[in-house]
């Protein structure tokens, strides 16, 4: 089971926070909340917590294992986006339900889901990377395009560059960065 710490101050000493019991893939933390709303994508489900994590909640509702990635819409923390090896899931009531958006995702490689990232400079913009490669949505992820000129597949991680919106880098199984 995974451990969740948290660095409290600048002597650089890590406190054991939860036990949620689950491996951990990933988190995010909604930031306008002052880092008090975080969800984590485990083996079980969407987890989350409001209180900093000291407790958490289970979200998901469908009997989906494997959570990948979680993360929060830039705006609006009732809106979270889920991938899973099962493709890309929404909830825009915190949690309370979750919907399947695959349109665009029309092979097995393509909806298993490994990272997400929502565009700070137009939230409504949304990359996801999977076993297929890179794919776009330009609706909050009712559906996907495959974005051309990448010529390796297995993509593990993508990454907005911080000051040029337009600069995605992504990181493979086996074969390096891609800018």
């Amino acid at each position: 089971s995974a451990l969740f710490h948290r660095q409290l101050n600048s002597t650089g000493v890590w406190q054991f926070y939860e036990r949620p019991n689950n491996l951990v893939f990933g988190f995010d933390i909604f930031t306008p909340k002052k880092g008090n709303l975080i969800a984590m994508a485990t083996q079980n489900g969407v987890l989350l917590s409001s209180d900093h994590g000291k407790t958490w909640k289970r979200t998901t509702g469908w009997r989906m294992t494997e959570v990948q990635c979680v993360t929060f819409d830039t705006t609006n923390s009732d809106i979270l986006y889920a991938g899973t090896p099962y493709g890309f899931y929404k909830t825009i009531n915190n949690g309370k339900s979750w919907k399947q958006y695959n349109t665009g995702l029309k092979t097995p490689d393509a909806t298993y889901v490994s990272a997400i990232v929502v565009d700070y400079s137009k939230p409504t913009r949304i990359f996801i990377s999977t076993e297929d490669g890179v794919y776009k949505s330009e609706n909050s992820g009712d559906s996907w395009v495959r974005l051309n000129g990448l010529s390796v597949k297995h993509i593990r991680t993508i990454v907005q560059h911080p000051s040029q919106p337009n600069t995605l880098v992504v990181g493979t199984e086996n074969n390096g960065i891609y800018f």
